[in-house]
């Protein structure tokens, strides 16, 4: 009995590794493709021709400062209200809590192509159409609701004895979110900063619809600003988008760990 169990788990096993392995070749492929492509020029052979030309055809400084921007400024807005919305969703009485949640929910499940046109009018009407200030708070309110949601796994677990006793030494609720709290929930928050970092430095499609202004083109549409409109470049094209992945492929490997044991947490939780 024992040895039949023992075949299936490792037929089970295999047949798992199996189906990542295969997994992991579709979504690597398209990538070393594009690598290759990035250093092969004209004539055939390899060379860095495509990143040179790249860098002297697109100002990939003025480009990465404004998604810099744009990043460290969206993600700062969205660890700050999301955790004290979360925080406040798990621990405090409110009223309408559930539909408070199924807005939130409601916003996640929305895909943002689907808001541009509100976006783009309620932008216009506020003069924040081509403004960073503008294109950031998109960003916050898109990226919101899953912060939230993020976050909430997190502070569920957050023992409530610790807050009472913090209530009782005559800590005000200001002084027990930001000196209490958040503190000890360092895990949730690099969690929430690396995803949507990655996620807002990738962003192309509200950037492309919002942003019209040259000097305030993020990375993506700088380098898709080499494409014609009946030829392209692509082992140029394959350049820039190497050139603009760089950022996220390191800061994803520095932290990794992370990032992966921060999630498993949230799921626990």
């Amino acid at each position: 009995m024992k040895t039949q169990k023992s075949q299936k788990n490792t037929a089970a096993d295999i047949l798992i590794y199996a189906v990542l392995a295969i997994a992991s070749l579709i979504t690597v492929m398209p990538l070393v493709r594009m690598l290759i492509g990035s250093f092969r020029t004209g004539s055939g052979s390899f060379g860095f021709d495509n990143y040179v030309g790249i860098w002297n055809n697109v100002n990939v400084l003025s480009y990465s400062l404004n998604s810099i921007i744009y990043s460290s400024a969206g993600v700062g807005a969205m660890v700050l209200c999301g955790s004290l919305a979360a925080f406040s969703l798990e621990k405090y009485p409110i009223k309408s809590k559930k539909r408070l949640q199924l807005l939130l929910l409601m916003g996640q499940m929305t895909p943002a192509v689907a808001l541009l046109v509100p976006f783009f009018y309620y932008l216009k009407m506020l003069h924040l159409v081509n403004t960073r200030i503008g294109i950031i708070l998109v960003y916050i309110a898109l990226g919101l609701p899953f912060t939230v949601f993020l976050l909430k796994g997190f502070f569920r677990d957050f023992p409530d004895d610790l807050l009472d006793s913090a209530r009782i030494a005559g800590c005000s609720e200001p002084a027990i979110f930001f000196r209490i709290v958040l503190p000890v929930s360092k895990t949730g928050l690099s969690v929430v900063i690396i995803f949507q970092s990655v996620w807002l430095w990738n962003e192309f499609i509200v950037a492309l619809v919002l942003l019209f202004k040259e000097q305030l083109k993020s990375l993506n549409i700088g380098i898709y600003s080499t494409m014609g409109q009946y030829s392209t470049d692509y082992p140029m094209l394959f350049a820039g988008l190497i050139l603009a992945s760089l950022p996220v492929i390191i800061l994803f490997g520095f932290f990794q760990k992370q990032f992966i044991g921060g999630l498993t947490g949230s799921l626990k939780g």
